[in-house]
């Protein structure tokens, strides 16, 4: 009979443990991205996990905090490092993060923490080609726009930052100014035909030192508007810079349209070894 009552018994907690098993919906890295609240990649420099006591339930799965340092970032907010956190066992979906790896991770917004788990399509970074393949590029570029670079700088006179359209001369004179007001004297505005072609800018405003930059990486034509995707990078905390203000800015040029224009800017931290 007490051999019965302990079979009983194991089975039961297997049973127990079995429904509490961590199952996931299929699904693809777009529906991952959509329903993120922060998408990034980075490396795992700590995880704290939770001491483990007698008083908790046997089922609780209390949660773990992971530090990264940010490599880059595709939505969300742009820090250099990030806590997300996740159950400490995978019975729960927890995710089972090891330091000194890199990962891109999908994570929710929860009390005002990130959370991430097995379900949200986090993974070793270096298993995440399909993901990253739809991140870099995700249409086909069919309608990519053409465009020449006009300027690209690390110091202006404007000291917040724009994104801008200039379709005519007299827009443009006066942005030029503004642009070139820290020069002594201000330099000539650069030509550009406006009968054919029109200025499209990005700039960063005031940074705190060197390393920044910004870039205009191309031009696509979707939903009958232009939309202008930018990179901005920052430099990591192991980068040497200069510790003079910059104000880092990009011009282009693009045959002359009168579509809404679009914005996307996304940020890259760059780590210096």
């Amino acid at each position: 009979m007490k051999k019965l009552l302990m079979i009983a018994a194991s089975l039961f907690i297997i049973s127990a443990e079995s429904a509490q098993a961590c199952s996931c919906m299929r699904a693809t890295p777009e529906q991952h991205f959509e329903s993120a609240n922060a998408v990034f990649s980075g490396r795992v420099v700590n995880v704290i996990t939770p001491r483990r006591t007698h008083q908790r339930p046997q089922f609780s799965f209390p949660q773990k905090r992971v530090m990264f340092e940010v490599s880059e970032v595709w939505k969300g907010q742009e820090r250099r490092r990030l806590m997300v956190m996740t159950s400490d066992s995978s019975a729960s979906c927890g995710f089972n993060f090891t330091e000194g790896e890199s990962y891109l991770v999908y994570a929710s917004r929860s009390d005002n923490r990130l959370t991430t788990s097995l379900c949200s399509g986090t993974k070793l970074l270096s298993q995440a080609q399909e993901d990253l393949r739809m991140l870099e590029y995700p249409e086909t570029p069919s309608n990519t726009v053409a465009f020449n670079t006009l300027e690209k700088s690390w110091n202006s006179g404007l000291e917040e930052p724009f994104e801008t359209i200039i379709r005519d001369q007299a827009t443009w004179e006066q942005f030029w100014a503004n642009l070139h007001s820290i020069d002594i004297p201000t330099p000539s505005s650069l030509d550009v035909d406006f009968t054919e072609n029109m200025v499209i800018g990005v700039g960063l405003g005031n940074k705190p030192s060197g390393g920044y930059s910004v870039e205009i990486k191309d031009i696509l034509m979707k939903d009958d508007k232009l939309v202008i995707n930018a990179v901005e990078q920052q430099p990591g905390q192991n980068c040497l810079t200069t510790m003079a203000i910059t104000q880092p800015y990009h011009l282009v040029t693009v045959e002359q349209s009168d579509l809404p224009v679009q914005f996307n800017r996304k940020t890259e931290i760059v780590n210096c070894e």
